[in-house]
């Protein structure tokens, strides 16, 4: 009701706040999540030399994701993405929960109301392409993802999705260009370093992808892969006792799943069915395990 806030102004705001936070000393200020409020917070913050934590929901589902717990991460997105649908930071993760959960067909109308806000947004771009990926439509993830590479050449988040739909598409020149620009950019791309190896692989090249494994040996993902690896090569036994180890120090659904493949391979029917219930144990998205792919 002062007539400072008759028309909003962040300063306005930061002074009518700071005066009422520096009277009642609370321990915590909560905020609605609007535009308004991402605008003046950060000065409020400052003026009170406190610390500004915004989009605590994203942060929260970011966290659940990194836990495992990519069903209340999907839940959390779903409730950012109504308030916010072109939500530049939830939109991306958004993606990754639903393809974990497999519920990529219920955003589809949620990632194009996202692009008709913001067309040009490299992030919801990226993450569209992703799902277009996810869902088996590489051609046109990289009709989307194209446009956007050329405006940004560097953006490390548009070359790993641009890598990963060419790869999908069979586009092996464009995919290796990708994969090795973004380890120029990120050394440390275990995502870029995966790729190189798969391409390796696929085309035979077995002492190459073991010099790229050997780059990152602590690498979940990397470690699946030189179990992999030892199969092509055709130590079996060895393949067995890595996935076994693997699996046994790493909570990773997918090593147990690996582990189930190469015993069955093995013809240990017992030891693969024991190895499926601990990924089933692991894995919170409930995944659907091919029992019958060997």
């Amino acid at each position: 009701e002062h007539p400072a806030l008759t028309s909003y102004t962040p300063d306005g705001v930061v002074q009518a706040l700071e005066t009422i936070i520096k009277t009642v000393r609370p321990t915590y200020v909560l905020l609605p999540h609007t535009y308004q409020t991402r605008d003046f917070v950060p000065k409020l913050a400052a003026r009170l030399d406190r610390a500004c934590f915004v989009d605590a929901t994203t942060y929260l589902a970011r966290l659940a994701i990194r836990a495992g717990e990519t069903r209340e991460a999907y839940t959390l997105l779903r409730e950012v993405v109504a308030r916010d649908p072109a939500h530049p930071d939830a939109i991306p993760l958004l993606v990754d929960a639903a393809i974990a959960t497999r519920h990529t067909e219920e955003i589809e109308e949620a990632l194009r109301v996202a692009r008709a806000i913001r067309p040009a947004g490299a992030e919801i771009g990226a993450a569209y392409a992703k799902w277009l990926t996810a869902r088996g439509r590489a051609i046109e993830a990289l009709a989307l993802v194209e446009p956007l590479l050329v405006r940004a050449p560097d953006a490390t988040l548009l070359l790993g999705v641009h890598a990963d739909a060419a790869y999908a598409a069979g586009r092996e020149a464009p995919a290796r260009a990708s994969f090795g620009r973004l380890l120029e950019l990120d050394p440390t791309s275990v995502a870029a370093k995966v790729g190189l190896v798969r391409l390796e692989l696929d085309a035979g090249q077995l002492d190459n992808a073991r010099r790229i494994l050997g780059t990152a040996p602590d690498a979940i993902r990397l470690k699946l892969l030189d179990v992999e690896l030892a199969v092509l090569s055709g130590a079996g036994a060895a393949a067995v006792d890595g996935a076994r180890t693997l699996a046994q120090t790493a909570s990773d659904p997918t090593a147990w799943l690996l582990l189930a493949r190469l015993l069955l391979q093995a013809e240990d029917d017992s030891g693969a069915s024991r190895a499926l219930q601990s990924a089933s144990r692991l894995d919170r998205s409930d995944p659907e395990i091919p029992l019958g792919q060997t």
